[in-house]
């Protein structure tokens, strides 16, 4: 069987797309064809929106066409990124995270554990913890900020120090943030 478009030997009888320019073939014709001719576009009808006459070129077959085998033929080790010195978005994503750590550990053990042990006027005790909750929330958001950014380091830049000591601090931060507000709420409620 030979292919209506390009006029090249198709492998078997029963394919539906000749392997070499992509055209539809049809079943059952086994004596050989002419090439179409690929000068002279072809005209195609379109019934739904009335005749409009539009010119359709048929594939050509190129001697560079890949075969789907080769787009899956990438060796595992080329997807693996290389270790190497650290960039600004590292060095960015380890900031933030540090920032976010630090904010969590000053908000939970000076705030958090104060809430349990207040003395005072229940103003003062309303701004001290509208004041925690607001740093454990920036804590919060600022751990997800440098997950974040971390994601962005794993597209751009090689594997770094910075880069895997930011996602530990960034995981520390918001763990110990949303501990710390459970925390707070729980000692707003204990103390009224």
């Amino acid at each position: 069987m030979f292919c209506p478009n390009c006029g090249k030997k198709v492998e078997t009888e029963y394919q539906n797309f000749c392997q070499y320019c992509g055209a539809k073939l049809q079943l059952g014709s086994e004596e050989p064809q002419a090439p179409v001719n690929t000068n002279t576009p072809t005209f195609t009808r379109n019934y739904s929106a009335g005749y409009v006459p539009r010119p359709v070129y048929p594939a050509r077959s190129t001697p560079n066409t890949r075969t789907p085998q080769s787009y899956y033929s990438v060796p595992f080790q080329s997807l693996r990124r290389k270790k190497g010195e650290p960039g600004n978005f590292s060095k960015i994503c380890f900031a933030i995270a540090f920032i976010a750590f630090l904010t969590s550990l000053f908000t939970f053990t000076f705030g958090s554990i104060s809430v349990f042990y207040f003395a005072g006027p229940a103003v003062m005790f309303l701004v001290k913890v509208s004041i925690i909750i607001v740093l454990h929330i920036t804590g919060f958001a600022l751990g997800v900020i440098s997950i974040g950014i971390k994601k962005t380091v794993e597209r751009t830049e090689p594997i770094n120090n910075y880069e895997q000591a930011g996602l530990v601090l960034g995981i520390f931060a918001i763990i110990f943030n949303v501990i710390g507000a459970i925390s707070v709420v729980y000692g707003v409620i204990r103390w009224f």
